[in-house]
């Protein structure tokens, strides 16, 4: 089954096959038995973590604040406030997820970094759309970002330094600078932000936005990673270290010594469960000669999908949870006896796919007991004929 593709972020977002349903409805109506009935609904609750901003913007005229959340190319209004005529203000709102956050007054705006909780305070003095001084009191990633701000000069040289030497703890603030860079210039320094970025954060709109301009770039540049350039005829492939069902990490290359069929698939490709019948015959077949077969799943939620969810935890877990299910069920119904069953729940943005170069499904790998690529894509007789070859 081929991953949809329209143009290049199709390509990086597409569910193939699959269609989602989001609507969720948090409001419930009741009515009373009079001719005029009144529907009463219940408030809903304010998502996130309470935050509090204040602090004083002196030369606007404005007379409103806004706070934006960066999203993957644009911006969120999340919450808005009245400036008071001396130009104080005082902005409650909650934050749902971290990353960036801008407030924005007029034309001027001013970046912070929130994940909820924070109380910041803001000091800055605006001369037409210039910044004159900018002050964040309150938080220390905050303060850390007020100094890549107007009035400070900025440079891409001194961007690309900080980054290359002194990048921050904080990966947010690394992903920050690093939109200020041409990102094809830059790749191996992007990949390393989205790697700290991943850890901490790995659902949110800027981990997600990120990994998306990086694979778009690459599939620009038609610059293939190193490890891409290991998988072939007679190489020994990168490994591969995913959860279980029961979330206990499998490995690869731990199977070294046994001929292993690595298999890219997924329960709702019509074609893979087809393929299965014949794989678990000749898996029961040569079990006993070293065959072996580590099953990478492609079901789950892929970049695309979650960003269309908006940081809405709950909903993201509970699709999440439902696509594990249908992975545990198909292994199951398929009765794919092997123990070595692995996903990370990502769809086609699944990290072991990458390097793989896996544009289809099922896509398999054929590797002797060295550990070495010996076949490709096998399938029907075909895959006996090769294991039994490499068993032997």
């Amino acid at each position: 089954m081929k991953k949809i593709s329209l143009g290049l972020y199709a390509l990086i977002f597409a569910a193939c096959s699959q269609s989602t349903n989001n609507t969720n409805k948090n409001t419930t109506a009741n009515s009373d038995s009079t001719n005029n009935q009144i529907k009463k609904t219940t408030p809903i609750a304010p998502q996130g973590v309470a935050t509090s901003i204040k602090g004083s913007i002196k030369g606007v005229s404005s007379d409103k604040i806004f706070l934006d959340k960066k999203t993957a190319d644009a911006n969120e209004i999340i919450a808005s406030t009245a400036l008071n005529p001396d130009g104080s203000f005082a902005l409650n709102t909650h934050i749902a997820e971290a990353g960036i956050y801008r407030l924005r007054v007029g034309l001027s705006v001013f970046y912070t970094i929130l994940s909820g909780g924070e109380n910041l305070d803001i000091e800055a003095t605006i001369a037409g759309e210039n910044v004159q001084s900018l002050q964040i009191k309150g938080a220390d990633v905050a303060n850390e970002l007020t100094k890549w701000q107007p009035p400070n000069s900025v440079t891409e040289k001194n961007i690309s330094t900080f980054l290359s030497k002194t990048p921050s703890q904080n990966p947010f603030v690394n992903y920050f600078l690093l939109e200020k860079l041409p990102l094809e210039k830059n790749l191996a320094l992007a990949e390393t932000i989205y790697t700290e970025l991943s850890k901490i954060a790995p659902n949110s709109a800027n981990t997600l936005s990120l990994n998306a301009k990086i694979t778009t770039a690459k599939i620009t540049l038609n610059t293939p990673t190193q490890a891409q350039g290991e998988v072939a005829i007679g190489k020994v492939p990168p490994d591969i270290q995913l959860k279980n069902p029961d979330g206990k990490i499998m490995s690869l290359h731990s199977l070294k010594g046994k001929v292993v069929l690595l298999d890219f698939w997924a329960s709702w490709c019509g074609p893979c469960r087809r393929e299965n019948p014949n794989v678990v015959r000749v898996y029961e077949q040569y079990k006993d000669k070293g065959f072996t077969v580590f099953s990478v799943s492609l079901d789950g939620l892929d970049d695309g999908r979650i960003m269309s969810m908006q940081g809405n935890t709950e909903l993201i877990n509970q699709q999440l949870e439902g696509q594990r299910q249908k992975w545990i069920n198909a292994i199951a119904q398929d009765k794919l006896s092997w123990p070595n069953h692995v996903s990370d729940l990502r769809g086609w943005s699944c990290a072991a796919a990458v390097p793989y170069a896996v544009q289809g499904i099922p896509r398999t790998f054929l590797l002797n007991r060295a550990g070495q690529i010996v076949a490709m894509d096998l399938r029907g007789p075909a895959l006996e004929e090769a294991v039994k070859k490499y068993v032997n």
